[in-house]
């Protein structure tokens, strides 16, 4: 079977970027508790923009806690229909859950190995 092929094919579909977050405590508006795991998608907004970006934590370290940046990768959900191209490095964005920010974050690095 072709698996690296696949794994190409994927990697295309769903590209990844690095990026540094804070995530807000709960007396600070944010969550109750953090991700636990990869696979927690919310959605990121830069300021000044309406879209809402649909990623997925694919790598959220253990060790994190709230109101201390944490590098992490994001896999962009829907990079086949949806325009990513705002997120380059440097690129200020709020994650957000419904209508609640419950963090911030920098764009590190795109497509990271």
């Amino acid at each position: 079977r072709d698996y690296d092929g696949f794994l190409d094919r994927f990697a295309t579909l769903h590209p990844k970027i690095k990026i540094s977050v804070t995530f807000l405590s709960h007396e600070l508006g944010g969550r109750h508790c953090l991700p636990i795991s990869s696979g927690y998608c919310p959605y990121f907004v830069i300021p000044g923009q309406d879209d809402c970006l649909a990623v997925r934590f694919i790598d959220f370290p253990e060790s994190a806690q709230f109101e201390i940046p944490v590098i992490t990768q994001v896999e962009l959900m829907y990079a086949s229909s949806v325009d990513y191209s705002s997120l380059k490095p440097g690129v200020k964005f709020k994650v957000k859950e419904g209508i609640k920010t419950v963090a911030t974050g920098i764009v590190l690095q795109e497509n990271p190995k």
